[in-house]
């Protein structure tokens, strides 16, 4: 539930049965259904390979998946895993930012009523927001950041810690251009 290219292994690999997960990309790969992307320099400091799905493939999974009514709990694990990827946006992070923001973005877009759905969703969008920040994308930045003060706010008390993170770094932005 990623961006279609640029999917780092990491995201889609957990740790365990590397036999098994090395047998499902070499059949995946074989009738073309994903393929392993040449990298580009900054990804390659990432370390690990990349891949990426057609995007007639991404389509008839989605379709797939709504038919068979699996979508919002495969958005849920996209959230999960990707509030456990994304660093924390700071300068030392870039490159796996880099990286990983189409997915970010991606996945920001999925709204889930539930709790824990949707303080993922807010860290996300709070590293987000940092590494948006240290690449000057401050319009980007603050549309996030508002998506993460709004998912807090309806989750935790205005006056939580993370809520206040998540002010902050909205603020951050605003003044950045001058707001």
């Amino acid at each position: 539930m990623f961006d279609r290219q640029g999917i780092p292994e990491s995201t889609l690999y957990d740790g365990t049965g590397r036999l098994e997960f090395e047998d499902a990309v070499a059949s995946l790969t074989s009738f073309s259904l994903i393929k392993a992307q040449s990298t580009k320099q900054p990804e390659q400091q990432v370390g690990e390979h990349l891949f990426k799905m057609h995007d007639f493939v991404q389509l008839a999974m989605m379709k797939r998946l709504e038919v068979q009514m699996q979508m919002g709990r495969w958005q849920k694990a996209s959230l999960r895993i990707m509030d456990a990827a994304f660093p924390s946006g700071q300068h030392e992070t870039r490159v796996a930012c880099r990286v990983l923001l189409p997915h970010a973005r991606r996945v920001l877009g999925y709204v889930i009523e539930e709790t824990e759905a949707t303080l993922e969703r807010a860290r996300i969008a709070d590293n987000t927001v940092c590494y948006l920040i240290l690449a000057g994308e401050y319009a980007a930045a603050e549309n996030i950041g508002r998506t993460a003060v709004v998912g807090r706010e309806n989750v935790l008390e205005v006056e939580h810690p993370d809520t206040l993170t998540s002010v902050s770094n909205l603020g951050s932005v605003l003044q950045s251009q001058g707001k």
